[in-house]
């Protein structure tokens, strides 16, 4: 087994030697470590951190030719975590964004999303009509075969929610029975 005269020296010289990385993370690879980051930092509730890794990714995105469909995707989660600090315009304006970047790359799953993020910043806004026609489309959008379906149960959860505050029982019923279907 043959040693590199390097490791022979660090050997003899009593160090510890390792192997660098041969290339740097790209751009893209960064962005897409710091939205997995701002994932991470949302589910432990940690809002002003999940913000700015979104934001800084969704710069990258941009900057460096992400796909629409990721740029969407960070625009997306900024909105939810505007909404979780009850930035409500903010979640709204950011949703657009959104929308527009999908207006030239369709992709059901995340119309799917922005649809149910709006009728959740309607709902936490107290205006709950609205509400049930956003998850109404976003609950039709999830109809489709390819659809996350555990995602169309927990829109449904949410409409049936906003049904029964709303005094609606009969309609929150039907709901929960479309759940069960």
């Amino acid at each position: 087994m043959g040693c590199s005269r390097t490791t022979i020296l660090c050997l003899w010289l009593g160090l510890y030697c390792f192997a660098l990385p041969t290339s740097a993370a790209t751009p893209l690879e960064q962005a897409r470590k710091l939205y997995e980051t701002g994932d991470q930092q949302l589910e432990d509730y940690e809002l002003k951190q999940a913000l700015a890794s979104y934001q800084k990714a969704l710069a990258l995105f941009q900057k460096n030719k992400g796909t629409p469909e990721e740029q969407a995707q960070a625009l997306i989660q900024i909105a939810v975590v505007h909404r979780e600090l009850h930035g409500y315009p903010k979640a709204q304006a950011t949703l657009k964004q959104a929308e527009g970047l999908l207006a030239t790359h369709p992709d059901r799953d995340l119309q799917i999303e922005i649809e149910w993020e709006r009728g959740l910043i309607e709902y936490e806004s107290g205006r709950y009509a609205a509400a049930m026609k956003f998850f109404e489309k976003a609950a039709e959008l999830a109809k489709h075969p390819e659809a996350d379906v555990i995602k169309r149960i927990l829109i449904i959860t949410d409409a049936a929610m906003v049904e029964l505050e709303a005094g609606h029982y009969p309609r929150a019923k039907a709901w929960l029975d479309e759940a069960g279907a």
